[in-house]
Protein backbone atom coordinates (compact mmCIF):
# COMPACT_ATOMS: atom_id res chain seq x y z
CA UNK A 1 0.00 0.00 0.00
CA UNK A 2 1.39 3.36 -1.01
CA UNK A 3 2.05 5.78 1.86
CA UNK A 4 -0.23 8.78 1.78
CA UNK A 5 1.53 12.06 1.12
CA UNK A 6 0.76 14.90 3.54
CA UNK A 7 -0.32 18.13 1.82
CA UNK A 8 0.12 21.33 3.79
CA UNK A 9 1.29 23.97 1.31
CA UNK A 10 4.13 25.18 3.56
CA UNK A 11 7.06 23.29 2.11
CA UNK A 12 10.06 25.62 2.20
CA UNK A 13 8.49 28.03 4.69
CA UNK A 14 10.41 29.09 7.83
CA UNK A 15 8.06 27.00 10.01
CA UNK A 16 8.65 23.95 7.80
CA UNK A 17 12.39 24.56 7.96
CA UNK A 18 12.25 24.71 11.76
CA UNK A 19 10.38 21.39 11.84
CA UNK A 20 12.76 19.74 9.37
CA UNK A 21 15.86 20.94 11.23
CA UNK A 22 14.38 19.70 14.51
CA UNK A 23 13.87 16.20 13.06
CA UNK A 24 17.34 16.14 11.51
CA UNK A 25 19.29 17.13 14.63
CA UNK A 26 17.38 14.60 16.73
CA UNK A 27 17.37 11.58 14.40
CA UNK A 28 20.10 11.95 11.77
CA UNK A 29 23.52 10.89 13.16
CA UNK A 30 25.18 12.60 10.18
CA UNK A 31 23.75 15.99 11.17
CA UNK A 32 26.51 18.19 12.69
CA UNK A 33 24.27 19.07 15.65
CA UNK A 34 23.14 15.51 16.37
CA UNK A 35 25.62 15.05 19.29
CA UNK A 36 23.96 18.01 21.09
CA UNK A 37 20.42 16.72 20.52
CA UNK A 38 19.69 13.13 19.49
CA UNK A 39 23.08 12.06 20.80
CA UNK A 40 22.15 13.13 24.31
CA UNK A 41 18.61 11.79 24.26
CA UNK A 42 16.60 14.75 22.97
CA UNK A 43 13.60 13.39 21.02
CA UNK A 44 10.54 14.65 19.14
CA UNK A 45 7.09 13.49 20.22
CA UNK A 46 5.41 11.00 17.88
CA UNK A 47 2.68 13.50 16.90
CA UNK A 48 5.23 15.99 15.56
CA UNK A 49 7.69 13.50 14.18
CA UNK A 50 5.02 11.93 11.97
CA UNK A 51 3.22 15.13 10.91
CA UNK A 52 4.45 18.59 10.01
CA UNK A 53 0.81 19.74 9.84
CA UNK A 54 0.32 18.81 13.51
CA UNK A 55 3.50 20.69 14.41
CA UNK A 56 2.35 23.78 12.50
CA UNK A 57 -1.11 23.70 14.15
CA UNK A 58 0.33 23.31 17.65
CA UNK A 59 3.09 25.94 17.32
CA UNK A 60 1.31 28.45 15.11
CA UNK A 61 3.20 30.94 12.93
CA UNK A 62 6.50 32.47 13.99
CA UNK A 63 5.98 35.87 15.69
CA UNK A 64 8.94 37.23 13.70
CA UNK A 65 11.92 36.05 11.61
CA UNK A 66 14.05 36.39 14.78
CA UNK A 67 12.10 33.63 16.55
CA UNK A 68 13.03 29.95 16.49
CA UNK A 69 11.84 26.88 18.36
CA UNK A 70 12.88 26.65 22.01
CA UNK A 71 12.41 23.80 24.49
CA UNK A 72 10.80 25.59 27.43
CA UNK A 73 10.42 25.35 30.38
CA UNK A 74 12.68 22.24 30.43
CA UNK A 75 15.69 22.70 28.17
CA UNK A 76 16.86 19.15 28.94
CA UNK A 77 13.63 17.54 27.79
CA UNK A 78 12.35 16.77 24.29
CA UNK A 79 10.24 18.54 21.69
CA UNK A 80 6.50 18.32 22.43
CA UNK A 81 3.60 20.80 22.56
CA UNK A 82 3.82 21.34 26.33
CA UNK A 83 7.57 22.02 26.23
CA UNK A 84 8.06 24.23 23.17
CA UNK A 85 7.60 27.87 22.19
CA UNK A 86 8.81 30.34 19.60
CA UNK A 87 11.56 32.41 21.26
CA UNK A 88 14.18 35.00 20.39
CA UNK A 89 17.90 34.35 20.75
CA UNK A 90 17.95 36.33 24.03
CA UNK A 91 15.09 34.30 25.49
CA UNK A 92 16.84 31.10 24.46
CA UNK A 93 20.11 32.18 26.08
CA UNK A 94 18.22 32.68 29.35
CA UNK A 95 16.93 29.12 28.97
CA UNK A 96 20.30 27.52 28.15
CA UNK A 97 21.01 26.38 31.70
CA UNK A 98 18.40 24.77 33.98
CA UNK A 99 16.75 27.49 36.06
CA UNK A 100 17.70 25.55 39.20
CA UNK A 101 21.39 26.27 38.47
CA UNK A 102 20.88 30.05 38.23
CA UNK A 103 20.25 32.63 40.93
CA UNK A 104 16.53 33.38 40.83
CA UNK A 105 15.15 36.64 42.15
CA UNK A 106 11.61 36.95 43.54
CA UNK A 107 9.87 39.95 41.99
CA UNK A 108 6.16 40.77 41.66
CA UNK A 109 5.10 37.19 42.26
CA UNK A 110 7.56 35.62 39.77
CA UNK A 111 11.09 34.21 39.79
CA UNK A 112 13.65 35.73 37.41
CA UNK A 113 17.36 35.48 36.66
CA UNK A 114 19.27 38.77 36.82
CA UNK A 115 19.23 38.94 33.02
CA UNK A 116 15.51 38.22 32.82
CA UNK A 117 14.77 40.86 35.46
CA UNK A 118 16.97 43.36 33.64
CA UNK A 119 15.08 42.75 30.38
CA UNK A 120 11.75 43.02 32.19
CA UNK A 121 12.48 46.25 34.09
CA UNK A 122 15.06 48.01 31.92
CA UNK A 123 17.50 48.26 34.84
CA UNK A 124 21.12 47.42 34.01
CA UNK A 125 22.06 43.86 35.03
CA UNK A 126 25.24 45.04 36.81
CA UNK A 127 23.17 47.49 38.84
CA UNK A 128 20.72 44.75 39.83
CA UNK A 129 23.53 42.44 40.93
CA UNK A 130 25.23 45.17 42.95
CA UNK A 131 21.99 46.23 44.65
CA UNK A 132 21.12 42.63 45.44
CA UNK A 133 24.56 42.12 47.04
CA UNK A 134 23.88 45.08 49.36
CA UNK A 135 20.63 43.52 50.61
CA UNK A 136 18.05 45.33 48.48
CA UNK A 137 15.02 43.24 47.52
CA UNK A 138 11.68 43.65 45.76
CA UNK A 139 10.78 47.11 44.49
CA UNK A 140 13.90 48.69 45.96
CA UNK A 141 15.95 46.47 43.68
CA UNK A 142 14.68 48.16 40.51
CA UNK A 143 14.05 51.73 41.68
CA UNK A 144 16.36 54.50 40.53
CA UNK A 145 18.68 54.84 37.56
CA UNK A 146 21.95 53.03 37.00
CA UNK A 147 23.77 56.28 36.21
CA UNK A 148 22.83 57.67 39.64
CA UNK A 149 24.26 54.61 41.33
CA UNK A 150 27.52 54.75 39.38
CA UNK A 151 27.84 58.51 39.94
CA UNK A 152 27.94 57.79 43.68
CA UNK A 153 31.43 56.37 43.08
CA UNK A 154 32.76 59.81 42.19
CA UNK A 155 35.04 61.41 43.06
CA UNK A 156 37.02 58.33 42.03
CA UNK A 157 37.29 55.72 44.81
CA UNK A 158 40.62 55.10 46.51
CA UNK A 159 42.61 51.91 45.91
CA UNK A 160 41.00 50.00 48.79
CA UNK A 161 37.51 50.76 47.49
CA UNK A 162 38.57 49.89 43.92
CA UNK A 163 39.82 46.52 45.13
CA UNK A 164 36.56 45.87 46.96
CA UNK A 165 34.41 46.80 43.95
CA UNK A 166 36.51 44.83 41.46
CA UNK A 167 36.42 41.68 43.58
CA UNK A 168 32.69 42.08 44.24
CA UNK A 169 31.75 42.66 40.61
CA UNK A 170 34.07 39.97 39.23
CA UNK A 171 32.54 37.47 41.68
CA UNK A 172 29.25 38.23 39.92
CA UNK A 173 30.82 37.50 36.48
CA UNK A 174 30.74 41.16 35.39
CA UNK A 175 33.14 41.65 32.43
CA UNK A 176 36.48 43.15 33.40
CA UNK A 177 36.37 45.61 30.49
CA UNK A 178 33.06 47.02 31.77
CA UNK A 179 34.40 47.33 35.33
CA UNK A 180 37.48 49.13 34.03
CA UNK A 181 35.28 51.65 32.23
CA UNK A 182 33.20 52.31 35.34
CA UNK A 183 36.19 52.79 37.63
CA UNK A 184 38.32 54.72 35.16
CA UNK A 185 41.17 52.20 35.20
CA UNK A 186 42.70 49.88 32.61
CA UNK A 187 41.54 46.33 31.95
CA UNK A 188 45.03 45.19 32.99
CA UNK A 189 44.63 46.91 36.36
CA UNK A 190 41.33 45.09 36.90
CA UNK A 191 43.15 41.81 36.24
CA UNK A 192 45.94 42.76 38.67
CA UNK A 193 43.45 43.61 41.39
CA UNK A 194 41.55 40.38 40.81
CA UNK A 195 44.59 38.09 40.82
CA UNK A 196 46.86 39.65 43.43
CA UNK A 197 48.21 42.72 45.23
CA UNK A 198 48.21 45.93 43.27
CA UNK A 199 51.57 47.08 41.93
CA UNK A 200 52.75 50.53 43.02
CA UNK A 201 51.42 53.24 40.75
CA UNK A 202 53.94 54.39 38.14
CA UNK A 203 55.08 58.04 38.45
CA UNK A 204 53.75 60.52 35.92
CA UNK A 205 55.94 61.29 32.90
CA UNK A 206 56.44 64.94 33.90
CA UNK A 207 57.65 63.84 37.36
CA UNK A 208 60.26 61.61 35.71
CA UNK A 209 61.46 64.51 33.60
CA UNK A 210 61.71 66.73 36.67
CA UNK A 211 63.77 64.12 38.53
CA UNK A 212 66.08 63.74 35.54
CA UNK A 213 66.68 67.50 35.49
Amino acid sequence: MRKRTEHHGQYGSSVYQAWSNMIQRCYNPKNPRYPLYGGRGITVCKRWRKSFAAFARDMGPKPSPKHSIDRFPDNNSGYRPSNCRWATATEQRNNTRPRSSRKLIAFEGGLFSFRELSNRTGVNELSLRHRYSTGLRGKALVDGAFKQEVSALWPAPDNAERRRLVKLWRSMDIPGSFIAKLLGITHQRVYQIETGPMEPAKPWAHTKRAEAA
